[in-house]
């Protein structure tokens, strides 16, 4: 549990078996997110989610139980139980995953036919190497072209009718057609490494089409989510801890040819809070390097008050007007001396929001002090708020006292402190129902009565259900409990460091004895007076027997 967890969380060890770390489904400043190797679960006290490696995977990659199974059975190399294995697909149960396996590859195939796409794709930088480890491909204009791909489709099993509900063909009047077509084809792959969708771009610089075409969004493409080449930086950013997000494919592969494995591309759109969530798994280090023109930079301030909300360190490399990472690779330039130019990303956001301050009107500096203070606030260090008000009041001209003043005032209404989420101290009650639910082998009929009085509702009627079960074992308690039940337990398992076992399950059993005692004696008399209107000798006699045991032994103790 602990290597998945870490694949998009940095978790640090607290205490003898418990490791901690920002909880990566949901933004916060302080770790609530919490794993437990041993018991191979997690739990945010933050968010309230929780479960085991397989519940991890299929909420962190938005796929089923089955598929998040089946991706570590992979990963980790682990045998299959028969009972969760995928079945084969029948012609009807086809996977668009699949399908979209067969576009690429067929692409791929006509590239290497197309000399003149290939040239040009040597022309911009892009090396033999490049081109095979991103699949990128060709999709040729012509109607035959359409027919071959679908020839090639029917081995799998797929019709056109497929290609047309994937959103790739359309109906034309006498044909099929796509937007991809006479394109060079870059495959868009999820973070699993699957085909999620594709990018198409014109090659002819006659061609009066769109220059880019990406896929249309669909169950299995949101360009506001998905990142292109992540599947293939994942591991590199964690080598580096540090990632650089660029615009698009084209400028995606040139970095990775430049040596920059590190690189992921948004797919033509602006960055989103979601793309940076999904960094924000992998890294705290995020790089933005987006083209210098006016719509670059505009692009890059919209990002700053979304990186400061999830607590990111995101510094920002600006590149000369004309060039973007393609260009320089085309042109063979080194692009290293702009790399080594970061710049802390609110310098950046003064330097251009500040710009020409002092002859804005009052209202649009009001507006820019306004916009300033309220990303400082999202700062978690007051030393670090401290530090940016003073850049601020350095690069608007404004003494800091002001500014100070005016961020106090805008906030106070809020509480500035970050409290983390506390872990509680269990009760007797909770530490008894987890040690129940590990070891109910141990499980007596002194304790069926005592376990009948004393507990919330909750955990009452959890206990009532095991207790129902002639001889109850781990497998036969945990098949009955809900859901939400299952999530009960695993946070209360989680919330300290507690290791139950058969003699501390006695020990809880002999303090619950003596703190419960009358309610025991209530709930035993209610018993008796039951069995005595139903006549019952043997229960009553069994009854009395138990309460005899149970009032000496309390005594003798």
């Amino acid at each position: 549990m602990l290597d998945v967890a870490q694949e998009y969380t940095t978790c640090k060890k607290t205490g003898s078996t418990y490791w901690k770390g920002r909880c990566p489904f949901h933004h916060e400043k302080t770790a609530s997110f919490t794993v437990s190797p041993d018991k191979g679960i997690f739990y945010c006290f933050g968010c309230h989610q929780g479960g085991d490696a397989i519940a991890f995977i299929a909420k962190i990659e938005n796929c089923t139980q089955l598929q998040a199974a089946q991706f570590l059975a992979e990963k980790y190399n682990l045998q299959v139980p028969e009972s969760v294995q995928m079945s084969k697909k029948g012609p009807q149960d086809k996977d668009i995953y699949e399908l979209h396996q067969c576009i690429s590859q067929w692409c791929h195939k006509q590239l290497s036919k197309q000399k003149n796409v290939i040239q040009y794709l040597m022309n911009r930088g892009f090396t033999e190497k490049q081109i095979k480890y991103f699949s990128i491909g060709y999709f040729p204009g012509s109607s035959y072209a359409v027919q071959s791909l679908l020839a090639e489709a029917r081995k799998l099993g797929f019709i056109a009718q497929d290609f047309i509900e994937a959103k790739f063909f359309a109906e034309g009047k006498a044909s099929l057609y796509s937007s991809f077509q006479d394109r060079i084809i870059f495959p868009i792959k999820n973070h699993f490494g699957k085909v999620c969708g594709f990018g198409g771009r014109i090659y002819s610089a006659n061609s009066q089409r769109p220059k880019y075409y990406n896929s249309k969004e669909g169950a299995v493409f949101h360009k506001g989510k998905i990142l292109f080449g992540l599947h293939a930086a994942k591991q590199s950013i964690k080598n580096e801890n540090s990632v650089y997000l660029v615009e698009g494919y084209t400028d995606c592969i040139a970095m990775h040819e430049l040596g920059y494995t590190n690189t992921v591309a948004t797919l033509g759109t602006a960055c989103t809070i979601e793309h940076l969530k999904v960094l924000a798994r992998h890294t705290q280090y995020i790089y933005l390097m987006y083209d210098g023109d006016a719509a670059g930079q505009k692009a890059i301030l919209r990002v700053t008050e979304l990186c400061w909300k999830l607590n990111l360190e995101l510094q920002v490399i600006q590149l000369p007007k004309t060039k973007d990472p393609a260009s320089f690779l085309e042109a063979r330039e080194d692009i290293a001396p702009f790399l080594q130019k970061k710049q802390d990303i609110f310098n950046f956001f003064l330097q251009s929001t500040g710009k020409d301050f002092t002859q804005q009107t009052m209202k649009e500096k009001v507006a820019v002090a306004s916009q300033i203070l309220n990303l400082v606030f999202h700062v978690e260090s007051p030393i670090k708020q401290n530090i940016l008000l003073l850049n601020a009041s350095q690069i608007l001209q404004i003494p800091l006292e002001i500014l100070k003043q005016e961020y106090s005032q805008q906030n106070s209404g809020e509480s500035n402190t970050h409290t983390a989420n506390k872990q509680k101290k269990l009760t007797l009650e909770q530490q008894i129902l987890i040690s129940l639910v590990s070891h109910p082998e141990e499980l007596t009929d002194e304790h069926k009565v005592l376990l009948q009085a004393g507990f919330p509702q909750k955990i009452q009627q959890i206990i009532n259900r095991t207790i129902r079960h002639g001889n109850p074992t781990k497998e036969t308690v945990e098949n009955n409990l809900s859901e939400e039940e299952k999530m009960y337990i695993q946070e209360l398992s989680i919330s300290e460091n507690f290791a139950p076992s058969p003699s501390l399950f006695k020990q809880l059993m002999q303090q619950f004895h003596k703190k419960h005692w009358k309610s025991i004696v209530s709930h035993i008399k209610m018993k008796i007076t039951q069995a005595s209107l139903e006549k019952n000798n043997a229960e009553i006699e069994r009854l009395l027997k138990q309460f005899h045991s149970l009032k000496n032994k309390l005594i003798k103790k």
